[in-house]
């Protein structure tokens, strides 16, 4: 399935929307809006991203020869990791993580050491879904994937249990990763009604949206800071929004552009 669906795009850009914009925006406002109902919401949306990004993946990938795990792992790294270690190393410049933060992450560890990462602790956790999902998706059954899953969560719990490894977000997040697959695979659902032209641009720049938003809050933060949390809120949404919106379209289009060039040159050798 290539034809794209465009409920998803809403779905995506209501998430990515609430994290950056009312979520993290708390963060440097006093935390004026936790409260369980936002915390809920905002475990909620990290949920629909993992759900979308496997179901997306399930719908648009069969894999039916090793060769083709390879192909998978590397396709998924050349589009996440280089933009997710430019956003490692601007943390880092940016003094939002610590230097050993900063390796671990680079390693994409921090799952499993069960150590803390500012906001990119999700990239790691979703780079461990997809090598799990290349396996699940090679010759792909139900019941084969049930068992996978299985063996991961009980991996998982015992090596926290004993050894203090592998973050529980690992467990948490799995259900919406294990669902998005089931739907893709078993479920018909029609997500391709709902089209809109700027509902699916904010959707190309998502990825880099939530990789970047903290940089563009440190960079206005820096240009001024006001008086109250309330007009804190009020400050980074009007500046934000606009500025992250063309920073991370800028970016994405970009970096598709150099792998685009790359990849045509590796056809030519």
């Amino acid at each position: 399935m290539k034809e794209r669906l465009y409920v998803l795009d809403w779905i995506r850009v209501f998430a990515i929307f609430y994290i950056i914009f009312v979520w993290h925006i708390d963060d440097y406002s006093n935390n004026i809006f936790s409260n369980m109902v936002t915390s809920t919401l905002a475990y909620i949306c990290l949920y629909v991203f993992v759900f979308v990004s496997s179901y997306l993946l399930a719908c648009n990938y069969t894999i039916s020869k090793p060769k083709e795990i390879i192909a998978f792992i590397k396709k998924r790294a050349v589009r996440v990791y280089p933009l997710y270690l430019l956003a490692l190393i601007m943390f880092l410049m940016t003094s939002q993580i610590s230097l050993k933060e900063f390796l671990i992450g680079a390693f994409l560890l921090n799952m499993i050491l069960n150590t803390s990462l500012l906001t990119l602790w999700f990239i790691s956790m979703i780079f461990i879904f997809y090598l799990l999902l290349s396996v699940i998706l090679y010759n792909y059954s139900l019941i084969r994937t049930v068992y996978i899953s299985f063996a991961f969560s009980l991996l998982c719990y015992i090596l926290h249990k004993t050894f203090g490894l592998i973050s529980p977000k690992l467990v948490y997040y799995y259900p919406a990763f294990f669902v998005g697959i089931f739907c893709a695979k078993r479920l018909h659902i029609d997500f391709k009604w709902g089209k809109s032209k700027i509902i699916a641009l904010l959707s190309y720049s998502t990825f880099c949206m939530y990789l970047f938003h903290r940089i563009i809050y440190w960079g206005l933060l820096k240009i001024y800071i006001p008086d109250t949390n309330a007009m804190i809120v009020v400050y980074l949404a009007c500046a934000g929004i606009p500025a992250l919106y063309f920073v991370s379209t800028g970016l994405q289009a970009g970096y598709d552009k150099i792998v685009s060039f790359s990849f045509r040159v590796d056809q030519k050798i």
